[in-house]
């Protein structure tokens, strides 16, 4: 599935994405993206760090922590039913 002209991906910040495309499409286009960064990201790990399950470095604090394989979280919200106001409601 690819995008279409219509569609808008922009960086938040940090580890923040935000995506907007038409809702008839996100539950598709949020599998491809899931499927796709669970089978490319365990390529960047070393076989060691993958079965262990994490990554042994020092923090911004300079103490050695242990960091989870990278996941991915995806949430979505739509106004098909009505105006969009507010993020809270």
């Amino acid at each position: 599935m690819e995008g279409s002209g219509r569609d808008f991906v922009g960086h938040v910040g940090g580890d923040d994405f935000v995506m907007i495309v038409d809702s008839a499409r996100a539950h598709a286009i949020a599998e491809m993206i899931v499927k796709e960064f669970d089978q490319k990201i365990p390529r960047l790990y070393q076989d060691s760090d993958r079965q262990q399950g994490y990554i042994e470095t020092a923090d911004r604090q300079g103490a050695l922590t242990r960091f989870p394989i990278m996941t991915i979280t995806i949430a979505a919200i739509t106004n098909q039913d009505g105006r969009f106001r507010h993020l809270g409601n």
